[in-house]
C-alpha cells in the first residue's frame, strides 16, 4: 500500500459549532430508535412518573413519543433542558461519585435534538398551563409557547436521522426497530414495578400495565413480560451480606431456554450487561444447566451507591464495582444456594424500587442492606393448593416418568403417553377449551407469525385461541382442556414452528405435547390422572417379583 501524501497545509484548530459536537456525541448515545425510548423512559422515571406511556409509529423510524405525569420543566427551563450537559441531577464531582438517578450526563435531549425533530411539552404541578418548545438540527429553538397537558411532560421525536442519511442507512426494518423498542420499555417495565407502562405502536396498544404494588399485580406483570411458565416456576430468592442484596426470581433447572432471551439483571434499579456479573452468573447456574440450554432469570442487585461506578459506558449499561470479588463470590453463591434448595415458587416481599429515588439529595448514600447471613426466603404455598391424592397407593415423579405403587402393587408410567392417550378425545368433535383469565404472550419467532394464516384454522378446530402481538409473539388467550396436564407456553414454540414448515397440526400435537408435561405437578397429582384415565396399558408398567430379580441378576 503507498505511503499517504503528506499534507503541505495545515487546517487550523476551532471549536466545533454545538450542533456538530451534539451529533458526534449522538453517535454514542442514539444508535437508533430504542436508544432514545430509553433515554426518555429513564428521563420520566428520574422525574418521579407514576404513569408513563410509550407510542411509536413505524418502529420509531417516523416517530417516538413519551409521556408521564412527573413533576414536570419550568418553562425557563426549557431551553436549558435541551442543550448539552445541562442537567439538574448532579452538581459537584462528589455527586458523580454516588449517583442516585438513572440519567445524570445532560446531554440526551440535546443528542437526541441534533439528529431528529424534537418537540418538549411540559408543566410543573404549581404552573397554570404548560409549555412547548420545538427544535430541529441545526436551528435554535424558538421561545417556548402556551399548551394544554397535564402536570408532567410529552417529548415527541420525529425523522429520526433525517438530516444524516449516512446513519439511517444503518436502521433497520421497522419490525426489527420496533422490536429493539419493545424490549427496552419490556426491560425498564420489569425493574420498576411502582410504576405503570404503557405501550402502542402504530396507534394500537400492545400492552397496558398498571403500577404493581402487591404480590399478585407483580406476577401478573412478569406473566405478562416474561412469560406464565417462568411466573408459575421461578424460585423467588432473597440474600443479603457484607451491605449487598440480591433479590428476584430465576428459573430451576428444569426450565432452562433454548436461547438466552430471558436475562434480566438490574443493579440499583439500573438496567446493566456487564462481563463480571455474566460470568459469575454463568458459574452459578453451570453445574445445573444442561448442554446447549440457557438459564432465565429476572434479579436485581442493590448496593450503596458510592461502592458502585455507573460512568464508565457511554449508555451507562455497564458499571465498575469498587469490590468485584466480593460482588462476584456473593452472586455465584446465593444463587448455587437458592439452585440447591430447591422447592416451590416462594412469594416475592413488597416491592420497593431500588436506591433510585427522584427526589433524593444529589448528596448522601443509598441505604445499606443489613448485614446478616445469606437466607434463603421460606417456601410458598403450592402453585396448586389442592392436591389430589390417592387412598390407594403412592407415586414419585422423575422426569417424564412416574413410580408408582397402587394397592400394593408397583409399576412405572410413561408421562408423555399419558399426554397422548388424554389427546385421543380430539378425535372425537369439538373439543372443550379454557380460557386464560390472564392471555400470555408467547415468543415463536417471525417465521411463525407470518406463517399464523396458514395454519390458524387448524389449531382453532382443536381448541386453541391465538393472535398476533408483535413481530414475533403471539397472543394465548385459550387452550384445549385435554392439555390440562401440559405446559403449553414451553410446547407452542417448536409445535408452531412445525406447522410453519408445512407438518399438520393435528397429527404433530400428540408428539409435541408430550415433550412437556407440567413441571409443577408432582407425582400424587399425576397418578390422580392416572387413576381418571382408567391406567391405560400402553402408558404403564407394572412389575412384578420377575423384573426386579433379572434388574439386579444382570449386574
Amino acid at each position: 500500500m503507498p505511503n499517504p501524501v503528506p499534507r503541505t497545509d495545515r487546517p487550523a484548530i476551532r471549536r466545533l459549532p454545538d450542533y456538530l459536537a451534539n451529533q458526534i456525541a449522538a453517535g454514542e448515545v442514539v444508535e437508533r430508535p430504542a436508544s432514545i425510548v430509553k433515554e426518555l423512559l429513564e428521563n420520566s422515571l428520574d422525574a418521579g412518573a407514576s404513569q408513563i406511556g410509550v407510542s411509536l409509529e413505524q418502529g420509531g423510524l417516523r416517530s417516538i413519543r413519551v409521556q408521564d405525569d412527573g413533576i414536570g420543566i419550568p418553562r425557563e427551563e426549557l431551553a436549558l433542558a435541551l442543550m448539552p450537559h445541562a442537567t439538574s441531577k448532579i452538581a459537584t464531582p462528589g455527586d458523580l461519585a454516588a449517583i442516585h438517578s438513572l440519567g445524570f450526563r445532560g446531554e440526551a435531549l440535546a443528542s437526541i435534538g441534533s439528529v431528529a425533530r424534537l418537540e418538549l411539552v411540559s408543566r410543573t404541578p404549581e404552573a397554570d398551563q404548560a409549555w412547548r418548545l420545538a427544535t430541529r438540527p441545526g436551528v435554535a429553538a424558538d421561545e417556548p409557547q402556551p399548551a394544554a397537558h397535564p402536570v408532567g411532560t410529552t417529548v415527541t421525536v420525529a425523522d429520526l436521522f433525517h438530516n444524516v442519511p449516512a446513519r439511517r442507512r444503518f436502521l433497520r426494518s421497522e419490525r426489527t426497530e420496533y422490536r429493539h423498542g419493545e424490549e427496552v420499555v419490556r426491560r425498564i417495565a420489569l425493574g420498576r414495578f411502582d410504576v405503570g407502562f404503557s405501550l402502542r405502536h402504530n396507534r394500537r396498544t400492545v400492552f397496558s400495565l398498571p403500577a404493581a404494588p402487591d404480590e399478585p399485580a407483580r406476577r401478573r406483570r412478569i406473566a405478562r413480560l416474561c412469560g406464565q411458565a417462568f411466573a408459575d416456576h421461578a424460585l423467588h430468592l432473597d440474600f443479603s451480606r457484607s451491605g449487598l442484596r440480591l433479590h428476584g426470581w430465576i428459573a430451576p433447572p428444569e426450565q432452562t431456554r433454548a436461547q438466552a432471551d430471558l436475562q434480566y439483571f438490574y443493579v440499583n434499579g439500573r438496567v446493566i450487561r456487564d462481563r463480571v456479573l455474566n460470568h459469575a452468573l454463568r458459574q452459578a447456574f453451570a453445574p445445573a444447566l444442561p448442554e446447549g440450554r440457557h438459564p432465565a432469570w429476572l434479579l436485581f442487585l442493590e448496593l450503596d451507591a458510592a461502592e458502585v461506578d455507573v460512568n464508565v459506558h457511554p449508555a451507562k449499561q455497564e458499571v465498575r464495582f469498587r469490590q468485584t470479588r466480593l460482588v462476584h463470590d456473593f452472586l455465584v453463591a446465593s444463587i448455587g444456594e437458592a439452585l440447591a434448595g430447591g422447592g416451590r415458587p416462594a412469594p416475592a416481599p413488597a416491592y420497593a424500587p431500588a436506591s433510585l429515588d427522584w427526589h433524593r439529595p444529589a448528596t448522601g448514600s443509598a441505604p445499606r442492606s443489613p448485614a446478616r447471613p445469606a437466607q434463603r426466603v421460606a417456601e410458598a404455598a403450592p402453585a396448586w393448593p389442592s392436591k389430589p391424592r390417592s387412598a390407594q397407593g403412592m407415586a414419585h415423579r422423575q422426569g417424564n416418568w412416574l413410580w408408582l405403587v397402587h394397592e400394593g402393587r408397583p409399576g412405572v408410567a410413561d408421562l408423555g403417553r399419558l399426554i397422548g392417550h388424554g389427546l385421543r378425545g380430539l378425535d372425537a368433535g369439538p373439543p372443550a377449551a379454557r380460557p386464560w383469565l390472564i392471555p400470555e404472550a408467547v415468543r415463536v419467532g417471525e417465521a411463525v407469525v407470518t406463517a399464523l394464516p396458514d395454519w390458524q384454522a387448524a389449531i382453532e378446530s382443536l381448541g386453541f385461541d391465538l393472535g398476533p402481538a408483535g413481530p414475533d409473539t403471539l397472543l394465548l388467550r385459550q387452550t384445549p382442556l385435554a392439555l390440562e396436564a401440559v405446559d403449553v407456553v414451553a410446547m407452542l414454540p417448536g409445535w408452531l414452528a412445525a406447522l410453519a414448515a408445512g407438518e399438520p397440526a393435528r397429527e404433530t400435537l400428540a408428539d409435541h405435547a408430550a415433550r412437556h408435561p407440567r413441571p409443577d405437578w408432582d407425582g400424587p397429582r399425576w397418578l390422580a390422572l392416572l387413576e381418571a384415565e382408567g391406567f391405560p396399558p400402553d402408558t404403564i408398567r407394572w412389575l412384578d417379583e420377575g423384573d426386579f430379580r433379572r434388574l439386579f441378576e444382570s449386574r
